[in-house]
């Protein structure tokens, strides 16, 4: 009886936007038919690894192992389904003195392998078969987190049935994995092998809050370790500085690391950025700012404290600084960026001096926004919220005294401090249990709890912010935007 065929998907390139659906078993029959002999002859002749990197980039197709897509997009969802197989690469740079030839033999015993062949690299390719799947329901971050225990259950089993000593490439032990088609006549196809049991003892993690404290390096310091650090390095290099920087700066972080790093698909950079500041915000990665100067320090960044800043001796550097602005064509590049920033809707990471204006240009550019513009301006504190509020309110006052601005007054942006409840509640009760008076103590109460129990929520003024339809800009503390928000149902509407 025939095994059913297993069914993935596949790369016209490594970084295509869309997949196609192939079987196995055509995979390994375009390895074995050599269809790539000449590009794979060539590649090993390269010696440069950013050369061996855009080379296969530009003539390699891929497949994914471990899963079929569950779109034409190449794109993780709800609707992707495991292929049970677990993929393992073995370098031939991390083992220069293993005999490949031998180690294939011992990998091609094992019972679970469903198939082997030599990489385009001279290492080994294989990929085990399991019974690993995906539960009903089952959300893309714990079926992802679940495939990364398959995995290590899988290359302990692997490592303990090999009499050899060698090193995986364990950076492919994650679900969305491509993995490059190759060249060779003999690669090992077994669609008759058994799986290796790993499911039922991959199981849910329970989700982890973030508990890393941002130290007090601001961007500008961040900035300069960056400008230590190569722009090529490759995903598996860039990823724990990425984790560093985002776990550091959050959001703002992104901007500022699509600047740095140089690679040929910037719209994957974005994406692998975003999606790894989920990660980060639930805990799941764990790189800090010391991940980021020890790198810094690895390519010449010396970093000094104490009283060895007073025997500091200027060094020459080729490094050419852009040439000063005035304070008007400072201005008017700031407006600039903030105007483009409107217009294509791309992050930018702003890194002008303190004192240099960047608030009061922000404001007047967004004082002249039409009213149907929804704008959320995050900031620190409340008490920041509030000045940048004032001074909104001072430079629309300037305006009104503009006889040419009044009649136009009406169809411009407004603005409001949405403030917290610990300052706007007024339950006397609640406040006489936390001492709210000082408007300094903030409210423990649940904001569910509030909503459902208290007595003034009708007519509450913390409340009537979020109720009313506002049409503008609304200032909040960063915080905590977003509990409140989702608490009020009007995240979708900003």
């Amino acid at each position: 009886m025939n095994p059913t065929p297993i069914n993935l998907s596949s790369l016209k390139k490594v970084y295509s936007k869309e997949v196609q659906q192939v079987t196995l078993e055509k995979v390994i029959d375009m390895i074995r038919l050599e269809k790539l002999s000449a590009n794979v002859q060539e590649l090993r002749g390269i010696k440069d690894d950013e050369k061996i990197r855009k080379y296969k980039r530009k003539f390699f197709p891929a497949f994914f192992p471990t899963l079929l897509l569950g779109t034409k997009k190449n794109t993780l969802d709800n609707n992707s389904q495991p292929t049970g197989i677990v993929q393992f690469d073995i370098d031939k740079k991390d083992n220069l003195d293993l005999d490949f030839a031998l180690l294939r033999q011992e990998i091609e015993k094992l019972p679970e392998v469903i198939y082997a062949f030599t990489s385009p690299s001279e290492g080994l390719k294989f990929g085990l078969l399991t019974d690993f799947k995906r539960a009903v329901d089952e959300e893309n971050q714990t079926l992802k987190d679940r495939y990364k225990q398959a995995y290590q259950l899988t290359s302990n089993y692997v490592v303990d049935s090999v009499a050899m000593d060698f090193k995986l490439d364990n950076s492919v032990g994650h679900l969305k994995y491509s993995c490059l088609q190759s060249s060779d006549p003999r690669v090992y196809f077994n669609p008759n092998c058994k799986k290796f049991a790993v499911d039922s003892r991959c199981v849910s993690l329970p989700v982890k809050q973030n508990s890393y404290t941002p130290n007090t390096l601001d961007q500008a310091n961040i900035v300069e370790l960056l400008a230590y650090i190569p722009k090529h390095l490759n995903y598996n290099e860039r990823l724990p500085i990425n984790g560093a920087v985002l776990a550091e700066l959050n959001h703002s972080g992104i901007a500022l690391l699509e600047g740095h790093w140089a690679t040929g698909d910037r719209v994957k950079l974005s994406k692998d950025l975003r999606d790894l500041l989920k990660r980060v915000g639930q805990g799941n990665f764990n790189n800090n700012i010391g991940t980021l100067i020890n790198e810094a320090k690895r390519h010449g960044y010396k970093h000094v404290t104490g009283k060895k800043r007073s025997s500091l001796k200027p060094q020459t550097s080729d490094h050419q600084l852009e040439p000063l602005l005035s304070a008007v064509e400072a201005e008017a590049k700031l407006k600039e960026i903030v105007q483009q920033f409107f217009t294509d809707k791309v992050s930018r990471f702003i890194n002008f001096s303190a004192g240099a204006g960047k608030t009061y240009t922000l404001i007047k550019s967004l004082e002249v926004l039409n009213p149907t513009a929804k704008i959320l301006y995050l900031v620190k504190t409340h008490e920041l919220a509030a000045e940048i509020t004032k001074t909104f309110d001072s430079v629309r006052a300037d305006r009104l005294n503009q006889p040419t601005f009044k009649e136009a007054a009406l169809s411009k942006s407004k603005m409001i401090h949405v403030k917290e409840r610990s300052e706007l509640c007024e339950n006397p009760v609640v406040k006489q249990k936390y001492n709210v008076a000082d408007k300094k103590t903030a409210i423990p109460i649940p904001a569910d709890q509030c909503a459902k129990d208290c007595q003034y929520y009708a007519k509450c003024a913390y409340t009537a912010q979020f109720n009313t339809i506002f049409q503008g800009i609304r200032v909040m503390m960063g915080a905590n935007q977003q509990k409140a928000l989702k608490f009020h149902g009007i995240l979708a509407n900003l």
